[in-house]
């Protein structure tokens, strides 16, 4: 009865197994996908970025000498009427701010610089208005000497949010693939624990009257009787006579004087032995 929820076990198991496996592979290559495209686009921008700040570097040189703020100042606003620029500053070699868009924003370019490209290092943070930017300092030199820096930040227009949406598209899908097969292994389990009930109920204690035209037999003799609910009925076994001879000797043996007659020895094995087996198998079943 158990072989069939079994191999049916077996199987769900396999399939969940192959579901998985084709889950990871799909995952894979999506990602794989993804993160291409990610890194081309985040490689795109940091590449905008290295062009924007040498050409601010390569403008500001003189006038930060000369502290021509408002020539800086219209080299500032001109390169922020770019879409992508976000904030842009220039700093003279004593670390004073001298052209800015927005003095705030630079107090949070303070921040470790991952990677260099060209002289030109770039990170990424968070701005004050919780805006995930792209930030590029390049030093501002004049004849090989630094007289300044240059501070600007690029939007990085949502770059790294497709893979994060995908991680969770992907553990959502993982998470859906668990349940489903969970809930089909539970059905089995109730649907075998039915079947069970079922068996247990069909081998439910037999009527009397099933039997009415039955015969039973002793298992201790195995002689024959009819069958009825008064059969078997305990004798009085101070009085029951184990052994009896002819009638014209009337003479007989208790069930309890078996014991003191010796030539009877084997016949008391012969009952103890069977009426153990007879325990024994009712016992076991």
């Amino acid at each position: 009865m158990t072989a069939t929820p079994k191999i049916s076990t077996e199987l769900t198991g396999k399939k969940m197994i192959l579901c998985l496996v084709a889950w990871f592979v799909i995952c894979t290559i999506f990602y794989i996908l993804i993160h291409i495209r990610e890194d081309n686009r985040q490689q795109a921008l940091i590449k905008v970025g290295v062009s924007i700040s040498k050409d601010i570097s390569s403008q500001s040189g003189l006038p930060l000498l000369e502290r021509n703020i408002k020539l800086l100042s219209r080299i500032i606003e001109k390169i922020t009427q770019k879409p992508e620029v976000v904030f842009a500053s220039i700093i003279d070699h004593k670390n004073k701010i001298i052209a800015y868009t927005d003095q705030k924003q630079f107090l949070a370019l303070d921040q470790q610089k991952a990677g260099v490209v060209e002289d030109v290092h770039y990170w990424r943070i968070s701005n004050p208005n919780h805006q995930r930017v792209m930030n590029f300092s390049s030093d501002v030199t004049f004849s090989g000497t630094r007289v300044g820096e240059v501070f600007i930040s690029l939007a990085t227009e949502n770059i790294g949010q497709l893979k994060r949406l995908f991680v969770f598209f992907a553990v959502s899908t993982l998470l859906a693939i668990v349940f489903l097969f969970t809930i089909v292994n539970y059905k089995d389990c109730f649907s075998w624990l039915k079947t069970l009930n079922t068996n247990l109920k069909s081998h439910k204690k037999p009527v009397l009257n099933d039997f009415r035209d039955s015969e039973i037999s002793c298992p201790l003799c195995g002689n024959q009787e009819n069958f009825s609910s008064d059969g078997f009925q305990i004798p009085d076994l101070e009085k029951f006579p184990i052994l009896k001879q002819s009638s014209e000797t009337n003479n007989s043996v208790l069930l309890q004087e078996i014991a003191k007659v010796e030539q009877l020895n084997w016949l008391k094995r012969q009952i103890v032995i069977q009426c153990t087996r007879i325990i024994n198998k009712i016992a076991a079943e």
